[in-house]
This record gives C-alpha cells, structure tokens and sequence, in this order.
C-alpha cells in the first residue's frame, strides 16, 4: 500500500527553489499544483483524507507492518 499526503495541491519547491524563494520579494516563484476543475481538485483531496485515515488506522489496529 502506497503512502497518502493531504497536501495535494502545496507547491513542494526543490531545495534550490527554496533557496531562490528567500530573495524572491515579488512572489513571482509561488507555484502550486493545480487542477482544471475545482470540483476534481476537493474530488482528490477528499480521497487523499479518507485514504490517510484508513492508513493511520491500520497502522493503529497492527494490520501494516512500516
């Protein structure tokens, strides 16, 4: 089973973007993860939540060993 994120739609700058970021005063470098329709965008978020929990709860029961 795979690992699910709730941040989705965050930018996830590289390391020298997050260095080029400290100087970039304008907020020209603010990038996200988009998608065309806003309805498929809280469509994947949504699965991403359920699917976390379901993680997390079977990591509490003990049925996944990580």
């Amino acid at each position: 089973m795979g690992e699910f994120y709730t941040d989705y739609l965050f930018a996830r700058p590289s390391f020298w973007e997050g260095v080029a970021r400290i100087f970039d005063f304008a907020g020209t470098l603010n990038t996200y993860n988009t998608v065309d329709n806003p309805n498929l965008a809280d469509y994947i978020a949504l699965a991403n939540d359920w699917a976390m929990i379901a993680q997390d709860m079977k990591k509490v029961i003990g049925e996944e060993n990580v």
